[in-house]
């Protein structure tokens, strides 16, 4: 063999020694990795056995890092989607279009790093997926990315059950809200509306409506339907009442003072603001408010202390 035989076959050799070899297999979410990789320049992409999701690429060892990472987004986000579809059509036998969209939704908050899974940011869990392909992308090696990604990120599928659990349970009680509110205004639009204004006032505590001099609203019916409240009758509480006695006033104009703004969704005072829509004119701040809410503060301060008493 001559010399310059020697050289090129010993050239080519070389080259193929410092090529690395990665041979991916799973069974979905594929074409989303295909095309991620073919992007990555100096990768090359030959595409297996399609019936089983297979396909092998090659690349020069200084982008090892990038093809880990790479792969790691792809689980991170279209392989997350697609084992979530694949378990809903398995219990279900489909996938709703309403719960992939919800899906998709919390991905892409998840991928943007504005939502964590597992109590952990999605950039912390790209570099620990990242960290623990790079082995697997510094030589010849084969990997199923379904075995890898149902070990390595159980935690993240589960916490993005979680989350669309909960999510759904926030959209169910919305649409509750909605279709509440939508009766309540049908029966508010059978009403007259009166010239009046009515003063609403909410607290933790208690909530009082009054008239435009400050008087509170004398309403038999309403005294009897509060004592059968605090009797715990018919599941009836006073902001029930409350909404009642507003439909039946059904005044132009509701001043809302909101005291407690950190009332759990939804709280009184955004019922009455989606009710009554643009009658409503909430309070900035006025004397009643500040006088209100230092006899709130005070009642509490009372009700704290002798409540410490009573346990000595």
């Amino acid at each position: 063999m001559s010399a310059h035989r020697q050289f090129a076959i010993g050239f080519a050799m070389e080259g193929l020694v410092n090529v690395h070899r990665l041979t991916v297999t799973a069974t979905y979410a594929f074409p989303g990795l295909v095309g991620s990789l073919q992007q990555l320049a100096g990768v090359k992409v030959l595409l297996g056995d399609m019936a089983t999701q297979s396909l092998t690429c090659t690349f020069q060892p200084q982008i090892a890092q990038e093809v880990a990472a790479t792969i790691a987004h792809h689980l991170l986000t279209d392989w997350l989607r697609a084992e979530i579809a694949r378990e809903g059509s398995r219990r279900t036998g489909g996938f709703e279009s309403d719960t992939a969209i919800c899906v998709d939704q919390i991905v892409a908050k998840f991928a943007a790093g504005k939502l964590s899974l597992a109590d952990i940011a999605f950039s912390t869990w790209l570099r620990r997926i990242q960290v623990e392909l790079l082995p697997f992308c510094s030589g010849d090696a084969i990997i199923s990315l379904d075995g890898f990604a149902r070990f390595r990120l159980r935690e993240v599928v589960a916490a993005l059950r979680d989350e669309i659990d909960r999510v759904w349970q926030d959209d169910g009680r919305e649409r509750d809200f909605e279709r509440l509110v939508a009766g309540l205004r049908e029966v508010l639009r059978e009403q007259v509306m009166h010239d009046e204004e009515l003063h609403v006032f909410t607290t933790p505590d208690f909530v009082w409506i009054a008239d435009a001099d400050g008087f509170s609203l004398d309403d038999d019916a309403l005294e009897e339907a509060m004592d059968a409240a605090l009797a715990d009758r018919d599941g009836i509480d006073s902001e029930d009442l409350a909404i009642a006695s507003l439909i039946a006033h059904s005044p132009r104009r509701v001043v809302l003072h909101d005291l407690y703004p950190r009332a759990v969704w939804p709280s009184f005072a955004e019922t009455v603001s989606c009710l009554f829509q643009e009658r409503v004119q909430r309070c900035d701040g006025c004397e009643v408010c500040r006088q209100l809410a230092h006899m709130e503060q005070r009642f509490r301060i009372q009700w704290t202390q002798n409540h410490r008493r009573h346990q000595r």
